[in-house]
């Protein structure tokens, strides 16, 4: 009940003022905590289309086409948000992550490679990059991933599950 009233109030608020832009965005993950991907998508249109150079916008747009199966258009986004901020790790995974939603596995790797450059400490984006280098078989590549994941976050179960199967892999 409190999350519709909030977007009532929201609403409200950006049909008299909608200029103010970060109330688009509370708009946004209001609908989204809602489960209304859609109107969460319209309302970052919105604070997007207010704040054009503002990365943190576009990334959370991205996220959310993403999630309603648009990477291809959450990459276009992603890609903008990564020229106007090329040193933000979250810009380049959310961007890796689309792009292997798109089978773009190349794009993907290079999003995740700039992110982890970034953010050298990030287990999840070096888990990433397992992930790619297993589905491609590339099995010498995963264990080294894995390695410096485990090396991160030495209980990091999902490295640890898969590393049996990289294991195999190499014979």
């Amino acid at each position: 009940k409190d999350t519709v009233g909030a977007i009532e109030d929201a609403e409200m608020t950006v049909s008299l003022k909608p200029h103010l832009t970060q109330m688009w965005q509370l708009l946004g993950s209001l609908h989204y905590q809602a489960h209304n991907l859609s109107d969460a998508i319209e309302a970052l249109r919105s604070a997007n289309k207010n704040e054009p150079e503002n990365p943190d916008f576009m990334v959370q747009l991205g996220e959310f086409l993403r999630q309603d199966n648009k990477a291809s258009e959450a990459i276009t986004i992603l890609e903008q948000a990564a020229e106007l901020s090329p040193k933000d790790a979250k810009v380049w995974t959310n961007l890796g992550v689309a792009c292997q939603q798109e089978k773009r596995i190349a794009d993907a790797k290079i999003a995740y490679e700039k992110a982890l450059t970034l953010n050298p400490k990030s287990a999840a984006t070096v888990s990433k990059l397992t992930a790619i280098a297993v589905e491609a078989e590339e099995w010498e590549s995963a264990l080294q991933y894995f390695g410096k994941a485990l090396e991160i976050e030495p209980n990091l179960a999902e490295a640890h599950s898969n590393l049996g199967s990289t294991l195999q892999g190499l014979g």
